[in-house]
């Protein structure tokens, strides 16, 4: 009687024994299974893509990007993401055609256009950047950052005319109406035409006093008068209202040398000494900084 029950004991141990093994193989077999078939999904490719690309892998990042998109070619999304990832690494070429994949499935998706449009200012091929901001104008009529954009390509043609036009069509927001005014005076200074520069450059100054640009630029107007109080009054009011500013702190030292105002002066020397202290790519001499050439 023992030994039978021990044979039962033994003959049931190994029972339960197989049974795990198997219930592990299965479940074992279950989860492969599983990953295989994500593995071959194009969201899978697409996170594993985008994980690869936030840390700067980029070859990592374009081979799933390429197998997400052999899966789903009709993705603009993942044509745009690629795109992104050649330009990062100055694949510009690769960068086009992938846009232009996109824009072939749907030639007016806006984020597309920008993308393009960016990636020819990039490339400084302005005229063809204009076209597609005008294009990008017609969806999006109060854009601002395409009218700026515009605006900008038009004066880095030197297309003044047409920049100065697109000034005076912009609606007028009120935190940029001191922007709109500067960019006026600068297009009247490039045309030679010295009132309306002035005018606008007041108005600029005006409306925003503390803008670096248009304080620096004052500062020029003045320096060209001779009015070097004017332009210290102008460059103290920036810097006692902003962190240390080299050039800023020149200007500034300048004016108060020609108008012998030595304590100014030396204060101003002092604190390019000491902003230069611990940096490798400055040189003082005689008390001033001369930038070394880089």
């Amino acid at each position: 009687m023992k030994i039978y029950i021990r044979v039962f004991l033994l003959v049931g141990s190994l029972n339960f024994i197989l049974g795990c093994q198997t219930s592990t193989v299965s479940l074992n077999e279950s989860l492969v299974a599983k990953q295989e078939t994500s593995v071959q999904t194009s969201d899978y490719h697409h996170q594993m893509a985008l994980g690869y690309s936030q840390q700067r892998q980029s070859t990592q990042a374009i081979e799933h990007f390429r197998e997400a998109l052999r899966l789903d070619n009709q993705n603009i999304t993942l044509h745009l993401e690629l795109a992104d990832e050649y330009q990062k690494i100055g694949f510009n070429q690769l960068a086009y055609y992938e846009l232009n994949e996109a824009l072939r499935i749907k030639n007016d998706d806006e984020r597309a256009l920008a993308q393009l449009a960016s990636l020819y200012v990039d490339s400084k091929i302005y005229s063809k950047a204009e076209v597609i901001y005008q294009k990008l104008l017609t969806l999006s009529p109060a854009h601002r950052q395409y009218l700026w954009a515009l605006f900008y390509l038009q004066k880095a043609q030197n297309h003044l005319v047409e920049a100065l036009n697109q000034l005076m069509q912009m609606p007028l927001v009120e935190e940029e109406k001191y922007k709109v005014s500067f960019e006026k005076a600068l297009i009247y200074k490039q045309l030679n035409k010295k009132s309306l520069y002035e005018q606008f450059l007041n108005e600029a100054y005006q409306l925003n006093s503390r803008d670096r640009m248009t304080s620096l630029e004052m500062t020029s107007f003045l320096f060209k008068q001779k009015k070097y109080q004017a332009a210290i009054e102008i460059l103290k009011g920036y810097s006692d209202t902003h962190d240390f500013d080299l050039e800023i702190s020149e200007n500034l030292s300048y004016a108060a040398l020609r108008t012998k105002n030595n304590e100014l002066a030396q204060k101003e020397f002092d604190r390019q000494r000491l902003w230069a202290k611990d940096r490798v790519d400055v040189n003082i001499k005689k008390g001033q900084i001369y930038l070394l050439d880089e």
